[in-house]
This record gives structure tokens, C-alpha cells and sequence, in this order.
């Protein structure tokens, strides 16, 4: 089956991508804020002996969900990936990036807004996750609960 993963360059999100990766039927788009820097990453690691972080089916592809173009052009390149094949369609979407800005990260400023006058945290939380599931949820295939925030 076909596995999208937001937030999937570092924490929670790269741990799933490896837990999946050794399923050897799943195929995973990787959103990350930086995709070249996972791409490298993962080549470091596997140079370096660790089998484990080698995903041989996985697509890396940029996502900032601070802006909203990104998470649209995302949705657009999940599309493209989960049409291939002659099995199309998504098993499992998980919303995994996210953010937390607390009073101490601003010393005491309003927290950061992104260009559309948001929270950073509100869009990256909420938002954009929404923006996704709703654009590629079509997609999915009838296979019960599949969309992970």
C-alpha cells in the first residue's frame, strides 16, 4: 500500500518512515520541511552501515506547512505518486509535522505570523494538516480508518 508521512525529516515521523520502509509492499511519499537534507541524511546513514534509515520506496518531497502554496503543490505531487502503478490510491496519511511556539520562544513578543496573517502554529498544526487530508482523501482506498493526525 501507499503511506504519506508529514514531519517525516526528523522525530516521530522518521522513525514511522523506517518502520515502514521494512515492509517490503509499502510504498511512502515523504513530506519534509528540507527534502534534500533527508535525502542526504538518509544516505549518511545508510553510508555509515545503518541498514535501517535505507528506504528504497520512498519519495522525498519538500513541505512547509507554513505556507499554503507548499502544501497545495504537496498535495499535487501525492496525487502524481499515489496514481502510479497498476494499484493506485492511499492506504494511510499521517499528519505528523507540527510545531510548538511557547511565550519563552517569543521572550515575550506575539507569537509569529506566516504571510497570511495567521499563528505559525495554528497553520502548521491545523491548518495545512486539514488542507492536505481534504485534497488527497479521495484518494484513499476503502480500507477503514486512515488518516492519522
Amino acid at each position: 500500500g501507499r503511506v504519506v508521512i508529514t514531519g517525516a525529516d526528523a522525530g516521530v515521523g522518521l522513525e514511522l518512515a523506517r518502520l515502514f520502509s521494512q515492509h517490503p509492499k509499502v510504498r511512502m511519499l515523504l513530506g519534509c520541511r528540507q527534502a534534500p537534507k533527508l535525502s542526504q541524511k538518509l544516505l549518511e546513514k545508510a553510508s555509515a552501515g545503518e541498514e535501517p534509515y535505507c528506504f528504497p520506496r520512498a519519495f522525498c518531497l519538500t513541505l512547509e506547512l507554513l505556507d499554503f502554496e507548499s502544501t497545495q503543490s504537496f498535495a499535487k505531487e501525492a496525487h502524481k505518486f499515489l496514481a502510479e502503478s497498476n494499484r493506485p490510491g492511499l492506504r494511510l496519511l499521517i499528519n505528523n509535522a507540527g510545531i510548538k511556539i511557547t511565550e519563552r520562544d517569543t521572550k515575550g513578543q506575539p507569537p509569529p505570523r506566516t504571510k497570511y496573517g495567521l499563528s505559525e502554529t495554528w497553520q502548521t498544526n491545523f491548518l495545512s494538516p486539514f488542507l492536505i487530508t481534504e485534497l488527497i482523501a479521495k484518494l484513499r482506498e476503502n480500507a477503514g480508518p486512515g488518516v492519522l493526525n
